[in-house]
């Protein structure tokens, strides 16, 4: 049964909570929510590539995405008409009857090509939904001074919820527990104790969000978010950097998973390295956070939207002039490390500008529409030069490939700079006006 629909435009309070409360719940949701992700999505990546393969990888990647624009854009429906806290809640418990489902799939003995499928897609709808949820919650318990400081912190809490779910999922196998059942069922009992516990967490915080009073059809409601990345200045080139990152992000990671599967044959193997090399990652982020916080908060946001598509940029040119294991390697942890550090936290901060009853639709657009289609977009450029290649009417298919995602991300660029020129202005746009004055609410928008 799905949770009363609140009607009144009025911010829903609960209790007065302190800062720190509201911090403290977030950052458990999502240490829980990383833990649960990664520790299933090395078991899950790993039997994609031993059982179904790198030359199959792109329809298991697109099946996937296309699942999740689908659950996003019926999330959006939704998110802006139930309270926050409630959709979370709700989001963990299906995802914990997901994995319970995907172990029972693995418990029958059905064929291991067609479980890890569903595994994948289990795994990618939880990603699209919980983080849509959490950080809507997130954006709602703070201010955007407030959001400025805390959203990378929380970033770095769901970055350690990472580090402990790779660490476990190698510990269950050390002690005589490998495969996949037993991190599902682990992670069955963790999305369990999260959506039950929630609203005890919350009882006594102050969490105020603004629900939606229109009645339209479900394709008005779709078009509130739409019409306003499409009439906002500054969302409307961010939503093309979005895009284009997201190509670029999807084609280093199957260059990088393809070659790694031609490095690491075994199963044993290519497990060890991946989860050695994810460790790695988040280490990395973790020590960014701690010792070079100072410099990257002077990036504003007009600066810092350019970051990720130079990143990418640099890291694909690297691949198409100098092939080799190494050289994608260190290019997937540099686009992973700027991602996750610098352009994740940012996006979300600069969300936190727009009006509570719309926040959810535009966050669910951006998060869960524009960033999947860009990866479909990147999916099918790899596919087509791939085809072309495998007929014989194309020598090379990946330096192709290569240079029409590198195009797609030097339009990004040219977006990050029209999104610097119309910055400004675009922020004294009405649909962003809040009941702050303009000249704090300024004063306040830097990253």
């Amino acid at each position: 049964m799905p949770p009363e629909p609140v009607r009144r435009g009025k911010p829903q309070v609960s209790g007065a909570g302190t800062t720190r409360h509201r911090f403290a719940i977030l950052a458990l949701l999502l240490f829980v929510f990383t833990f649960m992700l990664q520790s299933n999505e090395v078991a899950a990546t790993t039997g994609l590539l031993n059982q179904v393969g790198s030359g199959q990888l792109l329809w298991v990647w697109a099946g996937g995405m296309a699942s999740v624009m689908l659950t996003a854009t019926l999330y959006a429906l939704i998110v802006d008409r139930y309270q926050r806290v409630q959709l979370v809640g709700w989001a963990a418990l299906v995802g914990a009857a997901a994995y319970l489902l995907v172990w029972c799939l693995f418990a029958l003995a059905l064929p291991l090509v067609l479980v890890y499928l569903a595994y994948y897609c289990v795994i990618v709808q939880h990603m699209a939904v919980l983080p849509l949820a959490i950080w809507t919650l997130g954006t709602d318990a703070f201010a955007v001074g407030e959001a400025r400081r805390f959203f990378p912190w929380l970033v770095i809490m769901s970055l350690g919820g990472g580090l402990a779910g790779n660490a476990a999922a190698a510990l269950l196998a050390l002690v005589g527990l490998p495969g996949p059942q037993p991190t599902l069922l682990l992670n069955v009992g963790l999305g369990l104790a999260l959506g039950l516990a929630l609203p005890l967490l919350v009882r006594g915080t102050a969490i105020r969000s603004r629900q939606d009073r229109s009645t339209g059809s479900p394709w008005q409601t779709l078009q509130v978010g739409l019409a306003f990345l499409r009439q906002v200045p500054a969302f409307r080139y961010l939503s093309l950097i979005v895009v284009a990152i997201s190509a670029g992000y999807t084609t280093i990671e199957y260059v990088f998973l393809s070659d790694l599967r031609a490095a690491f044959p075994s199963v044993e193997a290519l497990q060890s390295f991946y989860g050695l090399f994810k460790v790695a990652t988040l280490l990395a982020i973790l020590l960014l956070q701690l010792f070079a916080t100072p410099y990257l908060s002077r990036l504003e946001f007009k600066q810092v939207f350019a970051v990720m598509p130079s990143t990418l940029l640099l890291v694909l040119l690297l691949a198409l002039l100098l092939p080799g294991l190494a050289v994608v390697v260190a290019g997937n942890f540099l686009a992973r490390v700027v991602l996750q550090r610098v352009e994740l936290p940012a996006r979300k901060s600069f969300q936190a500008l727009v009006p509570d009853e719309r926040r959810g639709r535009v966050g669910a657009f951006l998060d869960g529409v524009l960033y999947p289609g860009g990866a479909m977009l990147g999916m099918a450029l790899i596919g087509v030069m791939l085809g072309l290649g495998g007929a014989g009417l194309l020598a090379e298919a990946r330096r192709w490939y290569l240079s029409a995602v590198l195009l797609l991300l030097g339009g990004a660029l040219w977006a990050a700079i029209r999104f610097r020129q119309t910055y400004e202005t675009g922020l004294l746009d009405w649909r962003l006006q809040r009941k702050r004055q303009r000249h704090d609410l300024l004063q306040k928008l830097d990253f």
